[in-house]
This record gives structure tokens, sequence and C-alpha cells, in this order.
């Protein structure tokens, strides 16, 4: 295994698949891509760019200890159909995300994105739940 993606909305779930996906790397040597999707907003645009920040920090406070490789890629559109786009880009080996969140926003949100990606995307699909 060479190329992990991984997306991160910075939720405590989407933690628990960038924690699953680190070690994963680590185990395997594997690179990581990190993927935060902004789908409110324009690139560019304030909110895209303070939850880009987010996902960068959390990603370096779960994945730098386990001493793996790894970068961020921040997107604007639909989750989904981003992840799957990085996954091309990167000719990734798979796509890891969660699968559901505490919230019943998250979890419908959360499920609707691995649930897509499961049925429709190019590369293997892990859901860490």
């Amino acid at each position: 295994m060479r190329e992990i993606v991984v997306g991160t909305d910075c939720s405590g779930a989407s933690r628990a698949a960038l924690v699953f996906a680190g070690k994963l790397g680590r185990d395997t040597g594997a690179h990581l891509t990190v993927v935060s999707v902004n789908r409110a907003v324009a690139r560019g645009g304030r909110a895209a760019r303070t939850q880009a920040e987010l996902a960068r920090r959390q990603a370096a406070e779960v994945l730098d200890p386990l001493h793996v490789h790894w970068r961020i890629e921040a997107r604007a559109g639909d989750p989904a159909a981003e992840l799957d786009r990085v996954a091309d880009d990167h000719a990734a080996d798979l796509i890891v995300v969660a699968g559901r969140g505490r919230t019943m926003a998250q979890r419908l949100l959360l499920e609707a994105v691995s649930s897509r990606l499961a049925h429709h995307a190019a590369h293997p699909v892990l859901v860490v739940r």
C-alpha cells in the first residue's frame, strides 16, 4: 500500500478515521493525503480557510506522533465526489472515511458520504465506525 486518502470534517468521528488511517499508514509505509471538503462556500472563502486550518491542526495532532508522511488538501464541493477525485489524483490504494457522527446531523451527513463512496468510488473504501 502506497497511498491512503482520508476524509475529515474535524468531528470526533473523522478523528477516529484519521487515527485508523494513520496507524495503517505507519504499519504499511503508505503516505496519507488528508482531505477537508467544505461544501458550503467557494474555495478561498474565510470559512473554507478556517475549516482547512482546523483539519490541518487535527491531522498534525493525530498523525505527527505516528511518524507517518502526510499532506493536506482543502477542497470545496461535494465531499464524496471530491474524496474520489483526490483518490484518482494520487492513485490511492484506499479511501478512509468516518461512518457516523455523534449528532443526528453528523450521522446523516457522514453516512451519506460514506455510503456514496462505498457504492460509487473507483477505489476501495474503508468506513470507520
